[in-house]
């Protein structure tokens, strides 16, 4: 289960259909003396299929015009003991979200990927780091927890009832980093910082940590239904609603890929003349929702991805083209998802009473 939800955003990222912020509202920042993770948020965690949106806050004392970029941390730290020296550079390079420190005040950066990795379990959770590119960029100045405005996290869970409820979680470490003074623990300061300080051509970096709990691994049955359900079960009808739905960025209405179609319309559309094309999505579209339901997604997962790959490159028209082995390649990766959704491979299919 959490390949697929990797794979998954993966899929959606290549279509520029990230998952939105749950609320347009800016949350009300949470109090020193809260919990780091409120037990009403960890309940809900507890019964949630999935995180739609999780956003830093970070509140900026002084600016400047330089990115900040954020980067996942790969090794256990103390903010009483660490320092630049016994930190060693313990960060991803890759960045996984930059923003703006143009104005004082909270500034926020979308960090859903790596949230969504911590909860599903697929990087362990040492925090995250904060610094800018390129040597000697004017420092940033910003609130630790110590100071008057902690950073947070706003976590949006979807519960398996399509509900999106959003929790502040407070940093319950944070510390900054200074190449000048590499030796020297700064946990108790009531500010952090990025970037450098003039006149010296050495680095400030920036440490915080979140308690992000784990999702279940399977929040779902465990157990698969065919296109015939997924058709008939959106927020469209006729039959009653299937929460799972919610999960995608915009339902039943989120664009599938170069079709110029929604999900909705593409599996209403028959395959008319054999078209390969819709063969394909119907059992594709099946798939990536019984994996989003909990069902373990091990034996999809191959002709997943190989889908994917395809729906991501092709148009309707270009698979329909397609004749001879090509074609064959397309239907056999149709069939393999079809025997998924029918319960024929992988966790079987759902022993209910729900019409498909």
């Amino acid at each position: 289960m959490q390949h697929f939800r990797k794979s998954f955003l993966v899929s959606i990222s290549l279509l520029s259909l990230l998952l939105g912020a749950c609320s347009n509202e800016s949350p009300v920042a949470p109090s020193l003396d809260s919990e780091s993770f409120p037990a009403d948020a960890a309940n809900k965690a507890a019964s949630a299929v999935g995180i739609q949106s999780a956003t830093l806050h970070i509140f900026a004392q002084m600016t400047n015009d330089a990115p900040v970029n954020v980067h996942r941390v790969t090794s256990p730290w103390d903010e009483a003991t660490t320092t630049w020296n016994t930190f060693g550079g313990a960060y991803a390079p890759e960045i996984v979200n930059s923003f703006a420190v143009d104005v004082a005040g909270w500034r926020t950066v979308d960090v859903t990927g790596l949230v969504t990795d911590w909860a599903c379990g697929a990087q362990e959770n040492f925090g995250l780091l904060l610094d800018q590119t390129g040597d000697g960029t004017p420092w940033a100045r910003y609130s630790s927890r110590e100071g008057a405005n902690s950073p947070f996290l706003e976590i949006c869970f979807l519960l398996a009832d399509g509900e999106v409820v959003c929790e502040s979680v407070v940093a319950i470490a944070d510390t900054y980093i200074w190449e000048l003074h590499p030796d020297t623990p700064r946990g108790d300061q009531i500010v952090l910082y990025s970037g450098w300080s003039p006149p010296y051509e050495l680095e400030k970096q920036s440490l915080l940590l979140f308690e992000v709990p784990e999702l279940p691994d399977e929040p779902g049955d465990g157990c698969t239904r065919t296109q015939g359900y997924w058709k008939t079960h959106s927020e469209f009808g006729p039959a009653p609603y299937d929460a799972v739905w919610a999960m995608l960025p915009d339902g039943a209405s989120t664009p599938f890929f170069l079709s110029g179609q929604t999900y909705h319309q593409v599996l209403w559309t028959p395959p008319a003349g054999g078209n390969a094309y819709y063969v394909l999505a119907h059992q594709y579209i099946a798939a990536q929702l019984n994996g989003l339901a909990g069902a373990d997604f091990t034996a999809a997962q191959t002709a997943f991805d190989a889908a994917t790959e395809l729906f991501t490159t092709r148009t309707p028209a270009q698979v329909a083209a397609l004749r001879g082995a090509a074609r064959a390649q397309v239907v056999a990766l149709a069939q393999t998802l079809d025997d998924y959704n029918n319960g024929l491979i992988g966790p079987g299919h759902c022993d209910d009473d729900e019409s498909e």
